[in-house]
């Protein structure tokens, strides 16, 4: 038994269509009466000998060797021989064989050289206008489909990267809960509450691609508020935002793994009087970000190469892809990030 692909099948379907309506149409214009005849339909399938010829010829063999090779003036050359080459054969069988084949029906040509080169020239070129449309539309479908499929992995590795800056940022303020419990200070409450908002808008506001700009900045503040309950306020921090935030929209989570990034790596870590300054500015559709904060000499470079940084980086190249700029400069004694955003989105 014998098994047809759906595709072949398909494939099979549309040329019989093609022909049985080629033979439909050229039978109703070489009909020679009111109505046709079967000499007529005897002329129209002999006539169809050398067009499925010089059709089958050009499809199957000189477009995927010569055109699809990018062999375009030896395609051409050929397109031309392949004509002219069947053309005569019609001419041949007209005029030589059919009265062999068909003694008694005294059929003639009715077409000169001229008229069948005609014939065979719109055929041959019909097929190759049907074949790269088809070709064209496969393309056209295959890179729909890699780009559906490259939108589903970029989506999907968001999500993941988004994921994870949910527990780091849980993780860090536990511990800096846990921390402030130690000290059974009257403020534990207080800073609950504020963790609780935070953790409300990374769970149902921040789920969605874009978020408005100004509720960004308002997580900037509610973390430093937090960390300021857990230090006593002893913390010399300056934050400013320059510019109206407006109705901009902004991807969700961005600031976080840098605003954290300040105090794990740099305030923490620093002795002395530590210091820090948040400095946002917002320019249109354009928006830089200055954080800088003292460190403890002693500090080890790689100790600023946290999970949130690493993170930050592969969602910026996935949302804003040469949109963006992002520098890290550290000398161990102070710790300096530049982030630049080229392209806000409006609301």
């Amino acid at each position: 038994m014998i098994f047809i692909s759906r595709n072949r099948y398909a494939r099979i379907t549309q040329h019989l269509i093609f022909w049985a309506v080629s033979f439909l149409v050229l039978s109703l214009y070489f009909k020679t009466g009111n109505k046709i005849t079967q000499v007529d339909l005897i002329y129209t399938l002999w006539f169809h000998l050398s067009l499925l010829g010089v059709v089958y010829m050009n499809t199957a063999f000189l477009i995927p060797v010569f055109l699809s090779g990018k062999k375009d003036l030896v395609y051409a050359f050929l397109f031309c021989v392949n004509i002219f080459l069947f053309a005569a054969l019609n001419h041949f069988l007209f005029s030589y064989l059919i009265d062999f084949i068909f003694p008694g029906y005294y059929f003639i040509s009715y077409y000169n050289y001229a008229d069948l080169l005609l014939f065979h020239f719109i055929y041959a070129s019909l097929a190759t206008l049907l074949k790269l449309s088809k070709a064209w539309f496969s393309l056209m479908d295959t890179k729909n489909k890699i780009n559906a499929l490259e939108k589903e992995k970029k989506i999907t590795e968001l999500q993941a990267l988004k994921a994870q800056v949910n527990p780091h940022f849980m993780f860090n303020s536990l511990n800096n809960i846990y921390a402030l419990s130690l000290k059974k200070s009257s403020r534990t409450p207080e800073m609950i509450l504020l963790l609780s908002d935070l953790l409300r808008y990374i769970i149902y506001e921040a789920t969605v691609d874009y978020v408005p700009l100004k509720n960004e900045l308002k997580v900037i503040e509610d973390y430093i508020q937090l960390q300021r309950i857990r230090s006593d306020e002893q913390l010399n921090i300056g934050y400013t935002v320059e510019g109206d935030s407006g109705e901009k929209e902004i991807a969700p989570l961005l600031f976080l793994p840098l605003v954290e990034n300040i105090f794990k790596h740099g305030i923490k870590a620093s002795v002395g009087s530590p210091s820090a300054s948040i400095r946002i500015k917002i320019e249109g559709k354009i928006l830089t970000a200055e954080m800088r904060n003292t460190m403890d000499k002693d500090q080890k470079k790689e100790e600023t190469k946290g999970i949130g940084l690493v993170n930050l980086r592969k969602r910026l190249q996935l949302i804003y892809p040469e949109q963006h700029e992002m520098r890290i400069q550290n000398d161990n004694q102070e710790y300096f990030l530049f982030l630049k955003i080229n392209n806000l989105k409006d609301a």
